[in-house]
C-alpha cells in the first residue's frame, strides 16, 4: 500500500497535540480524528475502515485498553495496525497491550514527524520489531 492512500484514525483528547499530529500526518495520509475512544468506536461502526489507528491509551469515557478489547474482539478489525500513545511509561502498558497485537507504543511527548515516519514504515510492512517499541522520541 502506498502511504498517500492509507487511511488513519487519530484518537486523542488533547486538542493541541491531536491537531499538531493531524496536521503533520495529513500531508501524506487521509486522516480522520476524534476526541475519545468511544467516538472512535462510533466512527468505526459507521463504516470508516482505517488502515491504522493511533489512539490515546488514557482516553476519557472509554480507555485505550477497553477500545482494544472491543475492536479486536469483533474479529472484523483483527488485522488492523494500531499505534498506542500514552503519557504513562513503563512495561505495564506494554504488558496490557500485548494481547491485542499493537504495532507500536509511544510515550508522549514525541516528535510528530518521527511518528509519521514510523507509521509509514508500518504501512510499508517494515515494522520488524518482535515487540512493540516504547519510546519517548522528542524533537532534537
Amino acid at each position: 500500500m502506498e502511504a498517500g492512500n492509507a487511511k488513519l484514525l487519530v484518537i486523542d483528547h488533547e486538542t493541541v497535540l491531536r491537531s499538531l499530529l493531524v496536521n503533520v500526518l495529513k500531508t501524506d495520509f487521509q486522516v480522520w480524528f476524534c476526541d475519545n475512544c468511544l467516538m472512535g468506536l462510533q466512527i468505526l461502526s459507521e463504516g470508516y475502515t482505517p488502515d491504522i489507528i493511533i489512539l490515546e491509551y488514557n482516553s476519557p469515557k472509554l480507555n485505550g485498553l477497553q477500545f482494544l478489547k472491543e475492536i479486536r474482539g469483533s474479529g472484523y478489525f483483527k488485522d488492523l495496525s494500531i499505534v498506542v500513545q500514552t503519557n504513562t511509561s513503563g512495561v505495564s502498558i506494554a504488558n496490557a497491550c500485548s494481547d491485542y497485537s499493537v504495532d507500536l507504543i509511544v510515550s508522549k511527548p514525541y516528535d510528530p514527524i518521527w511518528l509519521k515516519n514510523r507509521v509509514t514504515e508500518i504501512i510499508r510492512g517494515k515494522n520488524n520489531s518482535a515487540y512493540p517499541l516504547i519510546t519517548n522520541r522528542q524533537a532534537s
